[in-house]
């Protein structure tokens, strides 16, 4: 009921403890003190948990008063996000000044109906050659990238968001647990890059409130559900999931609720279950929106069993897994093909790079067994030489420097030049280069935005397109010398 009372019995690192509030609901927004907001984020028979939000967790003492306001928590979402950093309540954080025109959207909102929810079949373009070409991405599809700490998994999703620019795609950029001076550097380079005109931030620091950890993923997904309905296309991205898992885990451990596996409480599950599953590609009838999810979770020494690593895989539409031993070999970024999948597949992909695809990652796998072999050459059969280069060739064209996306023409380019086993053919060390090489050539050519924009609608390459490419080949194997 609206403006009943209780008082804090306890406070314990932002939680607190309340007594009265016999009518709370579940994530209802309370007021301690008459200024200082909370939510509720459990109930049970002997108290109310209540979770403090940043500006007011160290003001809150026992025998505060604690007033119910009736209202669930909400986002507050605007049409002029784009190009800000906000918070969990939708204040601007980057020193710019508040939104204007907003209105309240129920943050913790129910999944949409599988009436309402439409085949997944559109390419989401990441730039990405390993998952555009052999893992790609539709858009409504939720996908999981996961690896080890410092094996550039906020750079892979940087460079997918840069990708976006002119592709009418709306990005959300939800950081969790993050120090401020590393994302403020990333927005300053996704400003350079005029990506801040498309996206958006959502900041809940090292430094803020565990419950606003907790509460910014569902405000990022109440803002995405905003721009669905608009009939927008908007890529949301959680950087990470894991995180979020152990604030809600030092919550409930705060909140003294039995431990399960690995400290976290039960119903984790359904904390990320109910949260990704809002994440769709709609139907006509419903505007024709989507929400495409990249949910990013950390692992340990490349264990992909891990509790939460698996509980996002059983929720997700497939994973791409990066490898710390590809990462220290030099391979950027360094996506593991084996244990990456996208269960969405050919559905979203262009036909043309489907059918220059085929056959990368029985390749590459042959390489993996081939690897033990490479110190003694001259136990190498010519077939198996043969496989080595082809891999080696393969694993030049998915080597990415940062901030470099690849166009879907000059990925088109690449695996054309891989199948008739242009760089394979060449020395080891002069792949990279030519690469490079075949890159150049194709964009200082006046036929390339004619290419490109034909090659998203066609089946098959035609001879125009193939007298294209031979010309690009021929021009970057003149410059190679």
């Amino acid at each position: 009921m609206y403006g009943e009372l209780g008082a804090v019995t306890e406070v314990a690192d932002g939680v607190v403890f309340c007594s009265g509030l016999l009518r709370a609901r579940l994530n209802e927004v309370v007021l301690i003190d008459g200024t200082h907001r909370g939510v509720v984020v459990l109930l049970t028979e002997d108290f109310v948990g209540i979770g403090v939000l940043s500006r007011g967790r160290d003001a809150v003492k026992e025998g505060s008063t604690v007033e119910l306001t009736g209202e669930l928590f909400t986002a507050t979402v605007s049409g002029d996000i784009a190009g800000r950093v906000l918070d969990c309540s939708g204040a601007p954080v980057d020193g710019g000044r508040r939104l204007s025109g907003t209105v309240g959207r129920a943050a913790f909102a129910e999944p949409p109906a599988l009436s309402a929810i439409a085949r997944v079949d559109r390419p989401l373009e990441t730039g990405i050659v390993a998952i555009d070409a052999v893992t790609p991405i539709g858009k409504g599809q939720r996908q999981q990238i996961l690896g080890d700490r410092a094996t550039g998994k906020t750079q892979l999703v940087m460079d997918i968001i840069v990708n976006q620019r002119g592709k009418r795609v709306r990005c959300l950029y939800v950081a969790l647990g993050s120090r401020i001076s590393e994302v403020s550097v990333l927005c300053d380079q996704l400003r350079v890059r005029g990506a801040m005109e498309y996206t958006t931030v959502v900041l809940a620091p090292a430094d803020a409130s565990l419950t606003e950890i907790y509460l910014a993923p569902y405000y990022a997904a109440a803002l995405a559900e905003q721009l669905r309905d608009a009939g927008e296309d908007v890529l949301l991205v959680f950087d990470d999931l894991t995180a979020h898992a152990d604030a809600y885990r030092s919550i409930a451990l705060l909140l003294r609720r039995t431990p399960g596996r690995e400290a976290y409480p039960g119903d984790v599950f359904y904390l990320h279950g109910s949260l990704l599953e809002r994440g769709a590609q709609m139907t006509e009838e419903r505007g024709g929106g989507s929400i495409t999810m990249l949910a990013l979770v950390d692992t340990l020494s490349g264990d992909l069993t891990g509790y939460i690593a698996s509980n996002v895989m059983s929720i997700t539409d497939g994973q791409i897994a990066l490898s710390t031993t590809l990462a220290n070999e030099g391979q950027m970024p360094p996506i593991d093909l084996g244990p990456s999948v996208s269960r969405i597949g050919r559905d979203a992909q262009y036909p043309v790079v489907a059918r220059l695809t085929g056959g990368l990652r029985r390749v590459l796998a042959a390489y993996e067994d081939l690897k033990p072999m490479l110190m003694y050459d001259n136990a190498l059969s010519e077939a198996q030489r043969g496989q080595v280069a082809a891999a080696r060739a393969i694993r030049a064209v998915l080597a990415q420097r940062a901030w470099q996306p690849v166009r879907l023409g000059e990925l088109v380019v690449l695996l054309w030049a891989l199948q008739e086993g242009v760089l394979a053919a060449l020395p080891v060390w002069d792949m990279a280069v030519m690469r490079d090489l075949l890159v150049k050539v194709a964009n200082e050519s006046e036929d390339y935005p004619d290419f490109e924009d034909s090659i998203r609608q066609i089946d098959r390459l035609a001879e125009p397109h193939l007298e294209f490419l031979r010309a690009v080949v021929e021009a970057a194997r003149a410059r190679l010398g």
